[in-house]
């Protein structure tokens, strides 16, 4: 076999073997590999698939959000000659059992928060949370022989209902269709690309997984699109390109809009936006400085597809100095058919088709496609690969045509397939199908309505099935993928809907209809989607608390019923996240919070409305303040604490040969404890020692400015809004800064050790790092209380062995184990 996606892989490893490929935040740190590490990573999974009996030619499903496990599996099953299946989290039930049969997979790649089908019951599973240790094991029997073949995936993709295609993409058909695209959008080893879209799709692939990676670039890849926690994400790390949908550019423009107005700052807003757009982009770039600085300064281009770009949305971004290059694709054509470049933007056009790939107008206006990057056709699907092939001509079902200067503009659908504003397409048919299967009504239509600027999907229905098309909705809701879901219906003025003389219905029509008029929006239509929702919230609290009552009720308050602190209450905010696909407002968590409210803030979304998010000074670790710190900090510690304190420090020696960064974990009961503890650490280990405080401390102007100077402190909210906490911590120790902090949650001075906060749990499995037990123990008490210089107190600190969590231990296990660490000391 010719070139491979391994074996640019395996050449893009040793060119930018240092370089970091990947990376992620799955909880508030930072997990990072470097193309070395993948090369080893790719070869340990191809070694454990085929020790595991995967034969050349075995289809792998994997049904997984994307992450760096996600290209693991991807690489490391090609390299093994397995056929790679992947899916979407979000498909219907119908679908994923569909797949299943067609493709008999060998194994399915999964990770905790794939749906539990019954179709998988005779597969074996792989979990990308257990990838850790079976990689490791499998290390020893990698190597660098290529076993690919030529077929390197199957992606499925709606059709009628109950029977996807099964699209199949060579080796060759993905080389060539992002040779293609590099022609258009290079990408080089400096570029850091940040991906919000599901690997599972082959745009995403193609541009956010293989273009980067055969050229040395980084990619982080998103957990969430929620416009906060996305748009922190974005400053932390910088991206200078954003592999997006048209939803997304929204989106994050909003997030900006709302931020303007919160400021009070609209009519400046509306005054620099009229004049930007004069000068080129350099300067918009500094006319809108805080803007970038608040999307980590280095962001120049978005790369949007998937659907129709809003060309009001682009023009904002490129006043903003922001680059927005369009481009057009179809699965069966890996995907690249057309784009525009950094150079030639044009948003009412998809741009000219690159080198290598052939597009043409058929008589009767469908766009055709022919090259190296075009499907061979459907998996098993002779008949459909016929219909959808003009001889070596790929149909597209996309009407277009070209312009004097060689632009391709879309003209619409051939059929009525629906795409979404996230890219996500939707079959009329497969909706109706589901809709007329209730058995409540007879007749009914599917169709892309635009009520608000946004395609919806959208039912109509003849008035004479109004009394039952509200339930047929509800329950076909209940069934469908969440992207197939009505949003709402209208009723057609007759007691049927417009046929043809072959008896089907004129969609053109119905849809100059609805343009015609204010569509109705029935407030029920949607129900379905939550009803099929709400149970899990008592599963995600049944997983996070120990013991739910077995009388659990919406009454119950998340503090003094269930015992969720602020860490626990992030620990929901993620589940529900990753389960419901609901971004939580934190701040409206709070102890008296009930389950139902939960429910209803599910049921609801979540608040569009502008959030303030705290700030962190990150001063106290830079180079000045470091060299302050080094004189002043041992000099005030000595005088105080010789004066004050006899002490004796213990189990030292199991800080010997131990790599920052590391947590260490004390008890917190004495009034003195810090600075008898930072005066206890080498000095190797204390040059690198950033302290967690209450964040309360904060608020005297005073102790904000000693904390981080003294004592390289930095603040960790105990009551309110933890999780920007939790991420500041997270980046306290991915700059490679050791932790202290105290898990009782408070000063108790004079007292036995405290019951510690679950929070430590969470830190010490998502963290990674080894957890250090310290504690501090007070013997003979000086005198007098407040200042020991008539009789100094004699104080014990004892650092015990270090320990090392995993990650899925339970945060609630592991913060006993630490507590229990820490007393026997």
């Amino acid at each position: 076999m010719a070139e491979t996606i391994i074996s640019r892989l395996l050449e893009a490893s040793r060119i930018h073997a240092d370089r970091i490929a990947l990376s992620f935040r799955p909880g508030f740190r930072f997990e990072r590999w470097t193309y070395r590490q993948l090369w080893s990573d790719v070869g340990a999974m191809s070694a454990m698939l085929r020790s595991a009996g995967l034969q050349p030619g075995d289809r792998v499903l994997i049904w997984a959000p994307s992450c760096p496990q996600w290209a693991v599996a991807f690489f490391g099953t090609l390299k093994a000659g397995g056929i790679v299946v992947p899916m979407d989290l979000r498909v219907s039930g119908s679908f994923v059992q569909t797949v299943i049969e067609k493709t008999e997979p060998r194994f399915a790649i999964v990770s905790q928060v794939t749906p539990d089908h019954p179709a998988l019951k005779d597969v074996e599973r792989l979990h990308f949370e257990d990838f850790s240790d079976l990689l490791e094991t499998a290390r020893a029997d990698a190597d660098d022989a290529d076993n690919s073949q030529e077929l390197a995936e199957i992606l499925f993709t709606s059709g009628t209902t109950g029977n996807p295609k099964g699209v199949m993409l060579t080796h060759e058909n993905l080389i060539a269709a992002v040779d293609s695209a590099l022609h258009q959008m290079p990408v080089n080893p400096e570029d850091r690309m940040l991906s919000v879209l599901p690997l599972s799709h082959v745009y995403e692939q193609a541009g956010g997984l293989l273009l980067p990676m055969w050229n040395g670039a980084g990619v982080t890849y998103a957990t969430s699109r929620e416009p906060q926690r996305l748009s922190r994400l974005i400053k932390d790390t910088s991206p200078t390109t954003m592999l997006v949908v048209p939803q997304v550019l929204d989106l994050l423009m909003k997030s900006i809009e709302r931020e303007v107005s919160r400021q009070g700052k609209e009519r400046v807003w509306q005054i620099l936006n009229g004049v930007a757009r004069y000068f080129p982009i350099p300067v918009r770039r500094l006319i809108f400085r805080s803007v970038h600085k608040r999307f980590g300064g280095s962001l120049v281009r978005f790369i949007c597809g998937g659907a129709a770009i809003s060309v009001p949305v682009a023009e904002a971004w490129e006043r903003l100095g922001v680059k927005v290059v369009q481009g057009y694709g179809a699965t069966e054509a890996s995907p690249t058919i057309s784009s525009s470049t950094y150079s030639d933007r044009r948003f009412d056009s998809v741009g000219k088709p690159p080198s290598g790939i052939e597009v043409r107008i058929a008589d009767d206006g469908e766009i055709q496609v022919r090259g190296r990057n075009i499907t061979p056709g459907y998996w098993q699907d002779e008949q459909a690969t016929a219909d959808t092939f003009d001889g070596e001509w790929l149909k597209t079902g996309d009407m277009g045509e070209f312009d004097d200067d060689g632009y391709l503009y879309l003209r619409g659908r051939k059929r009525h397939m629906i795409v979404l504003a996230n890219g996500m397409n939707v079959f009329p048919e497969d909706v109706e199908a589901t809709i007329l299967g209730t058995g409540l009504v007879s007749q009914c239509a599917v169709v892309g309505f635009t009520p608000n600027e946004s395609v919806t999907v959208h039912a109509v229905f003849p008035a004479s099935e109004g009394e039952s098309a509200s339930e047929a909705v509800r329950l076909a809701n209940a069934t469908l993928g969440d992207h197939q879901r009505v949003a709402d219906y209208s009723l057609w003025p007759g007691d049927a809907l417009p046929m043809t003389h072959t008896l089907k219905v004129k969609k053109a029509e119905i849809l100059d209809w609805l343009d015609s008029k204010d569509a109705p929006s029935q407030p029920d239509a949607a129900d379905g989607a939550a009803d099929a929702k709400s149970p899990t919230l008592y599963k995600i609290l049944a997983s996070i608390v120990t013991a739910l009552p077995e009388d659990v009720s919406p009454d119950f308050r998340l503090g003094s019923d269930l015992g969720l602190d602020s860490l626990g209450r992030i620990e929901l905010i993620v589940a529900v996240e990753e389960q419901l696909g609901v971004s939580l407002d934190e701040s409206e968590l709070q102890d008296e919070t009930t389950i139902g409210q939960v429910q209803g803030m599910i049921d609801a979304g979540p608040d569009t409305g502008p959030r303030i998010q705290p700030s962190f000074a990150a001063w106290g670790r830079r180079f000045w303040a470091r060299g302050i710190r080094g004189v002043l900090q041992p000099a005030l510690m000595s005088t105080s604490m010789r004066i004050g304190f006899a002490r004796r420090v213990t189990g030292t020696e199991h800080l010997a040969g131990l790599e920052h960064p590391v947590v260490f974990v004390a008890n917190h009961n004495m009034r003195s404890d810090v600075g008898l503890m930072l005066r206890s650490f080498p000095w190797r280990t204390r040059r690198r020692l950033a302290v967690a405080a209450a964040a309360d401390l904060w608020r005297n102007r005073l102790r904000a400015l000693v904390n981080p100077l003294f004592g390289n402190a930095f603040p960790i909210e105990r009551q309110g809004p933890a999780l920007p906490s939790l991420e500041n911590l997270g980046r306290v120790l991915d700059e490679g800064w050791s932790i202290l902090i105290f898990p009782e949650g408070d000063l108790y001075p004079g007292t036995e050790i405290q019951p510690f906060k679950t929070g430590i749990g969470m830190i010490a499995v998502e963290g990674g790092v080894p957890i250090v037990p310290m504690r501090l123990t007070e013997g003979k008490k000086g005198w007098p209380a407040g200042f020991h210089v008539v009789r100094r107190s004699k104080v014990e600190v004892a650092f015990g062995q270090p320990i090392r969590f995993r990650r899925g231990d339970s945060y609630r296990d592991v913060t006993m184990e630490i507590e229990d660490a820490v007393r026997k000391l």
